[in-house]
């Protein structure tokens, strides 16, 4: 139909300070997705930069908006004809915020900064944002990016009385517990966590039925050396079907990078 739009989520794993290897790892799967017809793809939040977790270590990986690797996000998406959305920690007039950059083909590039934080992100230094994020359009329908604990309740029921009709939610969240295929308990451990992931899976499929809107989450996987990631990144139609699941494991080796796409129709 002439209003589909071609959307797409993808997850790695992310190094942290390394933004070389992440944009790598973000154009790769971004190519991926612009060959199986999307004109969007949502990254994870702090894709480009990783989420350290020493005390005041987020300065040490922080990116400026002017920066090489921003213009490089750019170029990938003005080379594949494909806007490409991807979280990275900023630093911004000596403060330092989780930032999602939203780089369009016609070179253009907005941002959208996390307006909360919670005493993970206060330990390593951000600090949340008090400027309201205006909403986007994808394919010329409206859409609203929050970042992970940005999306409360009210952000939700406000994005919908303005008939937003795409919703963003990159996170960053961790497993509980993760383990190496061979430990003592894996697949146990695997299970608790992919069984977590499900549920909140099927929560999104009604939220998203609720509000009437297409609702795209991507999650970080990989392991850093002190925290799993389960991944567990996915495309919700408007009518609460699962379009898209790239699933969770909370098994190190299991953690690989995936993109899936989906052609939706906006309500």
């Amino acid at each position: 139909m002439s209003n589909e739009i071609g959307l797409a989520v993808a997850h790695f794993p992310i190094v942290i300070g390394d933004p070389k290897t992440n944009l790598a790892s973000e154009e790769r799967l971004a190519k991926k997705a612009a060959a199986d017809g999307a004109e969007f793809i949502l990254f994870p939040e702090d894709a480009l930069t990783g989420y350290p977790g020493a005390a005041g270590s987020a300065a040490k990986v922080a990116l400026e908006t002017n920066g090489p690797e921003i213009k490089c996000l750019g170029e990938i998406a003005r080379g594949l004809k494909l806007t490409v959305a991807s979280g990275f920690i900023e630093r911004n007039q000596g403060q330092l915020h989780s930032t999602h950059a939203i780089a369009r083909p016609d070179g253009s590039i907005e941002f959208v900064r996390k307006r909360s934080c919670d005493g993970y992100d206060t330990n390593i230094g951000l600090v949340p944002s008090k400027d309201e994020n205006p909403d986007l359009t994808i394919g010329g329908t409206k859409a609203a990016l929050a970042i992970c604990m940005d999306g409360t309740p009210q952000f939700f029921t406000a994005a919908a009385k303005r008939n937003v009709k795409i919703i963003l939610h990159p996170s960053g969240g961790a497993c509980a517990k993760w383990a190496h295929e061979n430990d003592p308990g894996a697949r146990a451990i695997d299970a608790t966590e992919s069984e977590n992931c499900q549920r909140c899976v099927e929560s999104a499929c009604a939220f998203a039925k609720r509000l009437g809107a297409v609702y795209m989450v991507s999650n970080p996987i990989g392991f850093d050396g002190e925290r799993g990631y389960p991944g567990n990144s996915f495309i919700i139609s408007p009518a609460g079907e699962v379009l898209v699941h790239l699933g969770p494991t909370a098994i190190i080796e299991h953690m690989r990078e995936a993109v899936g796409t989906a052609r939706v129709q906006p309500a």
